[in-house]
């Protein structure tokens, strides 16, 4: 009877449990998958980019509550190598908080999933290992994530980073071309008319959000407009030209494409 008692308890209280160990640490990663994912969806239907701010640091929680629970946890072990190790953990954490902060204020519009994995990876591990494995297997853990982070970076800087608008206007500049000016309020005027992408239309807006950039530029004497790609991470011919009568505007200035 009481073993029956004691399983039936066990059963019940297993949930109540989970939520008191983990109610928090998964809320706060089913915040960073929303905000992540919301990001997305705000970048690609071009909503304001005050709200897509709010949602990136939204997407700080985890890891912020991530690096407090690490140094503020002294249920298990108040021993000495236990806070050293808790400290350890807590600035890989907050080093991770850092880097993501980076990514906010340099280019919030191009935030991806890839670029937080990093930061989920860490977050999961602790959620997994926190009760049931050595604190050693959480400083792995939390290196792991930290490593993970870097890495993502890396790609970041090594193959979005030249793609974006910032980077399009260091290739141009490289090439020799001055003054340039991001043909903005051309893209909406481009929507339904630019075929990049191998026979997808596209809006102007999507044009934007995928990295279609319209520049117009002066190489020497001649005025130029250019276009940059990200699916080419250069800037892509003239082809772009045929069938856009929204290009007309440009030709009348005395706009050359290349």
């Amino acid at each position: 009877m009481s073993t029956e008692k004691e399983r039936g308890g066990t059963a019940a209280g297993a949930p109540q449990c989970f939520w008191r160990r983990y109610g928090v640490l998964a809320a706060a990663v089913a915040l960073y998958l929303l905000s992540a994912v919301s990001l997305y969806v705000l970048q690609v239907y071009g909503f304001g980019g005050g709200l897509k701010t709010g949602f990136g640091l939204a997407a700080l929680l985890p890891p912020l509550y991530g690096c407090c629970w690490l140094l503020a946890d002294r249920r298990q072990s108040p021993a000495k190598p236990r806070r050293k190790t808790d400290l350890l953990n807590g600035l890989l954490l907050a080093a991770l908080t850092v880097l993501v902060a980076v990514f906010l204020l340099q280019d919030r519009y191009l935030l991806r999933c890839w670029q937080y994995f990093g930061v989920l990876l860490g977050l999961g591990g602790l959620m997994l290992y926190r009760r049931r494995h050595p604190v050693s297997k959480l400083s792995a853990v939390a290196v792991a994530s930290f490593l993970g982070l870097l890495l993502s970076t890396g790609l970041y800087f090594a193959v979005l980073r030249p793609t974006t608008l910032p980077g399009a206007r260091a290739l141009l500049a490289a090439q020799g071309y001055r003054n340039l000016q991001f043909g903005t309020h051309c893209m909406a005027a481009l929507a339904d008319q630019v075929d990049y992408t191998g026979g997808q239309q596209t809006t102007g807006k999507q044009d934007e959000a995928l990295g279609l950039y319209l520049f117009t530029a002066r190489r020497g004497s001649q005025q130029y407009g250019v276009f940059v790609s990200v699916a080419h991470g250069r800037p892509v011919g003239s082809y772009l030209r045929k069938n856009n009568p929204a290009m007309d505007y440009f030709e009348r200035q005395g706009v050359r494409w290349r």
